[in-house]
């Protein structure tokens, strides 16, 4: 313990003498490699996608106490990519990209908890979620008399 703290006290007092170099050689160093900086920070932010997901995940599930999510209409078992989170309020829907998959993906999770917690909904599987937003609008279509097509003069 005492060497590994040693160690983290001599690495900071090194690089608080040496920040203007240690800097300029980073700066010098992704110019020359740019191609490989650029690949080096993709593996990263995908490692972090792929740790912020497994733990929104795991908190969900632990959340709802169970191992698979279900369609809430046909009642599959669906994995997170193939869930849709259908709102029943519309007007809780921030935008169209505003979905469960990018809540899992991109989300811290206190983020995460706020939006479950305080959005009303279901998860619909890919299929029965677009069967219910047909029905949703043809159901709107029948009721408004504006949707006659006119024959063009």
């Amino acid at each position: 313990m005492k060497n590994s703290e040693a160690l983290k006290k001599w690495q900071k007092n090194y690089y608080l003498k040496n920040k203007d170099r240690i800097k300029a050689y980073a700066i010098k160093w992704k110019k020359e490699n740019k191609r490989r900086y650029v690949q080096i920070k993709v593996k990263s932010m995908a490692k972090t996608k792929k740790a912020r997901r497994d733990k929104n995940l795991a908190w969900f599930l632990s959340y709802l106490g169970v191992d698979k999510i279900l369609c809430s209409r046909c009642g599959e078992e669906k994995t997170y990519p193939f869930l849709h989170f259908h709102h029943s309020d519309p007007s809780q829907k921030i935008n169209l990209f505003d979905s469960f998959n990018r809540w899992v993906r991109y989300m811290k999770l206190e983020e995460f908890k706020e939006k479950i917690l305080g959005t009303k909904g279901c998860f619909l599987c890919n299929r029965c979620h677009t069967k219910t937003h047909f029905e949703i609008r043809t159901s709107r279509k029948s009721i408004t008399p504006s949707n006659k097509r006119r024959k063009h003069d």
